[in-house]
């Protein structure tokens, strides 16, 4: 990095083209891509995605700092005087920036006469752009961010994941203040739509045997519907800090292994397919379970592909629990769901209940969920003469799929441990 500064001195000590220096940027980038799979060797995970979020902001500074000494010269004054602020935003924001996930940013300004601040912007704009960074962006006068926030929920979600990159803190903390007063309007109305787009996404990427990793049940946004409800309600940086009342160190651990467990999948699969794709398909896995240790054989290709299944359902099951837990107070979501009136003693007491509504179907309610989940106690109750009655009821769909949702099959029945989890290759069940 240091060698690039230098060379960058000089190009505008000669005072080169801007085309010239983002060459320069770009050469530096395409060098650092090559180095990924290394790196994600050493660190997978989240680790990886901070990594790599850290090295793009480094880039972005420094075309920041570029611009600025172009347009002051020797003149430059300090940066909180600029009436400029550039802030990261999405998945960057979030610092879980994938290897070909777009770079989304937002340029937040003042328009003081004295800066020529628009000519600024757009030679930071052009220069972004020439050094090859495929960027999102937004631009937008710090008065208006209230008002552009209330037109799209899907930029309001945005604003919600601002980081502060590079520019002045001053303009800044006027631009959290702004984010402060987005957040806490119509928070219930927010909550209702994102809970609403989030089952659409559902419906559409269920859980299947090529799954998508973002978009579908357990995916990452399940996740960030989590984070985004606890930041509107509790201005909570991470789910990590949200009360223990909603989610506790036990069930977060769990939750935190399985999601870092996707964020090596879906890594792994940005640098096996050296594209922007989310979806594991069936014929990635080979690459995509080789760069993540696996063997290349079919028993271990299964293995895989059950982890990342199993991942999914841990994801999809803590986050649905999590969610009720932050909006029921707030809005109805979960009408005529099944839920028992208090929590289970032991297994026997959890089956009786779901054999009783065995009779019609029936769709459980996260607090069901959360209480077969957390039954103590259990392990020397007999429960197994109720089996049979489980399939002796019409719906027993429903009492399966109740104890299926909370990855329960094999402790109840089991000889169904065996297919728990277990992805449908070919359309069917198959044994490793």
């Amino acid at each position: 990095m240091q060698k690039l500064k230098r060379e960058i001195e000089d190009l505008i000590a000669s005072n080169a083209a801007d085309f010239k220096i983002a060459k320069l940027i770009k050469k530096d980038l395409e060098e650092y891509y090559k180095t990924l799979p290394d790196t994600f060797a050493q660190s997978g995970g989240k680790d990886f995605l901070v990594k790599h979020t850290r090295k793009i902001d480094t880039s972005i500074k420094l075309i920041y700092r570029i611009a600025t000494r172009e347009m002051f010269h020797e003149y430059f004054p300090t940066k909180n005087s600029i009436p400029l602020t550039i802030t990261a935003l999405g998945s960057y924001g979030r610092e879980q920036l994938s290897p070909k996930s777009d770079i989304d940013i937002m340029l937040v300004y003042k328009d003081i006469a004295a800066y020529n601040i628009k000519e600024l912007i757009e030679k930071i704009y052009y220069l972004l752009l020439d050094s090859g960074l495929k960027l999102g962006h937004r631009v937008h006068e710090v008065s208006e961010l209230q008002e552009v926030a209330k037109s799209d929920i899907t930029i309001k979600t945005a604003l919600l994941e601002s980081r502060f990159l590079e520019g002045s803190k001053f303009l800044w903390f006027e631009t959290e203040n702004e984010l402060n007063k987005i957040r806490a309007f119509e928070p219930k109305k927010f909550i209702l739509e994102k809970i609403q787009e989030r089952r659409e996404l559902r419906k559409k990427y269920p859980l299947m045997m090529e799954p998508n990793l973002k978009e579908g049940v357990g995916g990452f946004r399940d996740a960030n519907l989590v984070y985004w409800i606890g930041k509107v309600l509790f201005n909570a940086p991470s789910i990590k800090t949200l009360p223990h009342s909603v989610v506790n160190e036990k069930d977060y651990i769990e939750f935190r292994i399985a999601l870092e467990f996707l964020f090596k999948v879906r890594s792994a699969l940005h640098l096996t397919q050296k594209s922007k794709t989310d979806q594991l398909r069936l014929d990635y896995i080979p690459d995509v379970a080789a760069l993540l240790g696996y063997k290349n054989s079919s028993s271990a290709h299964m293995q895989f592909a059950k982890k990342v299944n199993k991942s999914l359902r841990i994801v999809w099951l803590y986050a649905r629990i999590w969610i009720n837990a932050l909006a029921s107070p707030y809005v109805p979501i979960y009408k005529n769901y099944l839920k028992p009136k208090g929590e289970f003693k032991d297994k026997k007491e959890a089956l009786e209940f779901l054999i009783k509504h065995g009779n019609s179907e029936f769709h459980s309610h996260p607090l069901l969920n959360q209480y077969l989940l957390h039954i103590k106690n259990s392990s020397d109750v007999d429960f197994q003469h109720l089996i049979p009655a489980i399939f002796k009821q019409p719906h027993a769909h429903s009492i399966l799929t109740a104890l299926s949702e909370v990855n329960g099959l094999g402790e109840y029945i089991q000889p169904l441990k065996k297919v728990e989890a277990l992805p449908q290759f070919d359309g069917y069940h198959r044994f490793p």
